[in-house]
């Protein structure tokens, strides 16, 4: 306002706001510094608000704003002195409790997506969060407040962790939760329940032979956060573990996201390259489909991956494995021989013919669990 000559302001009120905001918010102010104008003193702007800082005006949580002034024209707004039988103090220190137990839930999911990564039973951390959950739920409805669901969200964890119940039985803790909940998804790309929660599921990991127990159970708790991710989209995702241990090593969960396609940066192939005995590198096919030519040539390419696995929607698990780089050139080479036939869907082809010729060079295996 300033660049247009005009010098008072006004700033705008709302019911709960921070006692140091609400001492200021609704008035007249001068952006030039305090004056008299028309036998009407107008406090500095600047100085009133604490403009420019974190506390101020525009700062932290604030929701104040400013807009011109014009005096004996602009009406300045008001709020009611009491709301649902609050003054506007007390409701602010309500907010404020709830905030901090936003907060806490935040913390928890955090910590849940930790645990989940390293494949350690989080089993207890969501019966907290359940608990957090509740108290909130309860909080909120006694008071009359509304649940704010994006202050509840932890952010750079991909899918939220869902919480546990509490048992009312007697010695029952936790309620048994399913590998992959039912989201009651109908978009093609959703999850087959009765398939991934089932016990032949996770039986299917023990078949995962060349590599030990513990890795063949992270595989399986990994696969689970693969499923619970990308359940009712067609995209795909990534996480890598170590070849020998099992240990968590990153996820692709932050990439934005490609229809059936995922990848890494050079960063994270550097990662997967420093991490001692090599990776086991997992990704789903939202349509259950072997692996892709691309899958296996990745493998062939870098010999730090000891092998990968295709999670399918549908509960097809598939392993593959590679170290010979003729399986790129053959790639190619039956592309370019099936072009003419097959047009701009050669490479969907290449695929079957590229698998027939592999029964005789054994430049690769792709077996299902």
């Amino acid at each position: 306002m300033e660049e247009y000559g005009h010098d008072l302001v006004f700033t705008s009120a709302h019911f709960g706001a921070r006692p140091e905001h609400e001492v200021w918010q609704g008035k007249a102010f001068s952006l030039s510094g305090r004056k008299l104008e028309g036998g009407v003193v107008y406090p500095d702007f600047y100085q009133a608000t604490e403009y420019g800082q974190i506390t101020g005006i525009y700062g932290v949580n604030c929701r104040h704003s400013h807009g011109p002034y014009y005096a004996g024209i602009t009406e300045l707004p008001t709020i009611e002195e009491t709301r649902d039988g609050l003054t506007s103090d007390e409701y602010y220190k309500l907010t404020q409790k709830q905030r901090t137990m936003e907060r806490r839930i935040r913390n928890t999911k955090s910590d849940i997506a930790q645990l989940e990564r390293a494949g350690v039973s989080s089993a207890q951390k969501r019966l907290v969060l359940g608990q957090q959950q509740h108290r909130l739920y309860t909080f909120t409805k006694q008071n009359n407040l509304v649940r704010q669901a994006k202050r509840e969200k932890a952010y750079g964890i991909g899918a939220q962790p869902r919480a546990l119940r509490v048992d009312p039985r007697p010695n029952k803790a936790v309620a048994r939760e399913a590998f992959v909940p039912n989201a009651k998804l109908h978009t093609g790309y959703e999850v087959d329940y009765d398939v991934v929660n089932s016990q032949a599921f996770h039986k299917k990991f023990e078949g995962l032979t060349e590599f030990s127990r513990p890795v063949r159970e992270a595989a399986y708790k990994q696969s689970g956060r693969l499923l619970r991710e990308t359940n009712g989209k067609p995209y795909e995702r990534a996480i890598v573990i170590n070849a020998k241990t099992g240990a968590f090593v990153l996820d692709t969960f932050e990439h934005e996201t490609v229809k059936f396609s995922v990848g890494f940066t050079e960063k994270e192939f550097r990662k997967m390259a420093a991490e001692p005995n090599g990776v086991l590198v997992l990704h789903n096919h939202p349509n259950g489909s072997r692996p892709s030519p691309q899958d296996i040539i990745t493998n062939a390419k870098n010999d730090f991956i000891k092998g990968g696995m295709t999670i399918g929607h549908d509960g097809y698990v598939y392993y593959f494995a590679s170290d010979n780089l003729e399986v790129e050139k053959l790639y190619w080479e039956t592309v370019d021989k099936l072009k003419p036939r097959y047009g701009d869907r050669a490479h969907i082809f290449a695929r079957t013919e590229i698998e027939k010729s592999n029964s005789k060079n054994r430049l690769f295996k792709v077996r299902r669990l």
